[in-house]
């Protein structure tokens, strides 16, 4: 009987670790080192499954690409796939390595390096199979030039300069089969805005952009209630610390025509943004704002989940249904944080 009762005892205590470790299971928390993938690790410690099912939550994805940090840095998708690369990836050191990031796999693999000089503060747009850089700040100054990346054969080719000349921390947008680059800095800030065409290689001027001009804005793309894909744009500054913008604008591209929405709700630059469903995402100051086109004419912001991470000159793009923000800097006492790259599941 004592043996039994022995038996008994060690059974109880084995089954009640296995109930303990079936209910840890169901926490993700970065800190530790579970088998819990990369992917599905929240930010600001552990949760529960069933809050990451509930969505508008950030996760850890991984690094940014190669471990590096990742300033000032320029980014494009093609197809199921972005692309990021140039920048800072140390204080004083511009970059020109080009990384592609795959979200089924959550893997960062290095591509063909930037065929222009190292850079930061570039701009780009994906279009079909080929991704678009150029302008940004070399170790001479402003730059120019402008390249075409084609995604089958890992290779880079220059196309013509940009349309406007010299240009630092202009903002772009893709839509249909053309590109738009605009606005930015040399020597003051502008409001010009260009539109490229891959297939004949050509930069045509078109209506400048309607609000002061600045750089660092924000931009994404959206599809209306008509089916058509249009920009929008705003925020930025005037490169002055502190002299942010909030306005925000709509532009029309076959009628070449801006149009003020609803300000932004905070002033920002510097910024990350993505599109998601018919709906934009703005991340700056800590908070993610979602923006809504449809709900009036002017549109409407909707503050969602609290962004953890950092967000000074970082990057983002959506994939699949889901934003990524990446790199970055910011100063948290004697500390900068740089190399986290974030997933957000929407509602």
């Amino acid at each position: 009987m004592k043996k039994l009762s022995l038996l008994n005892w060690i059974v109880a205590v084995l089954f009640l670790f296995f109930i303990a470790s079936c209910n840890k299971s169901l926490e993700f928390n970065p800190s530790s080192n579970s088998n819990v993938p990369a992917d599905l690790q929240p930010i600001g410690g552990a949760t529960t499954a069933s809050t990451l099912l509930s969505q508008d939550v950030w996760v850890v994805a991984s690094l940014t690409p190669g471990g590096k940090q990742r300033i000032s840095a320029v980014s494009f998708t093609i197809g199921e796939n972005a692309y990021v690369g140039t920048g800072f990836t140390a204080f004083g050191i511009a970059s020109k390595d080009f990384w592609k990031y795959n979200p089924s796999t959550n893997v960062w693999t290095q591509i063909a390096d930037f065929g222009g000089e190292a850079r930061t503060d570039a701009t780009g747009f994906g279009i079909d199979e080929k991704g678009y850089v150029g302008t940004g700040r070399g170790t001479g100054g402003g730059l120019k030039d402008f390249w075409e990346y084609n995604s089958l054969t890992n290779g880079w080719n220059q196309k013509k300069d940009f349309g406007g000349g010299i240009r630092i921390a202009a903002a772009s947008l893709a839509i249909g089969k053309k590109g738009y680059v605009g606005l930015g800095f040399v020597n003051a800030t502008n409001k010009d805005f260009w539109e490229y065409d891959p297939s004949v290689d050509q930069w045509t001027r078109k209506a400048d952009f309607r609000g002061s001009g600045r750089l660092n804005a924000v931009s994404f793309v959206l599809i209306d209630s008509k089916n058509r894909e249009l920009g929008y744009l705003g925020g930025g500054d005037i490169g002055t610390f502190g002299q942010n913008y909030a306005d925000f604008w709509q532009y029309f591209p076959v009628s070449d025509i801006w149009r003020q929405r609803a300000d932004l709700p905070e002033n920002f630059a510097q910024s990350g943004s993505f599109t998601i469903g018919s709906k934009g995402y703005v991340v700056g100051n800590g908070k993610l704002w979602m923006f809504d086109p449809l709900t009036s004419q002017a549109g409407s912001w909707v503050q969602k989940a609290n962004f953890a991470g950092v967000m000074d000159d970082g990057f983002g793009f959506s994939l699949n249904g889901h934003g990524y923000i990446g790199g970055g800097n910011y100063r948290n006492g004697n500390a900068f944080e740089f190399t986290t790259f974030y997933k957000y599941f929407p509602n």
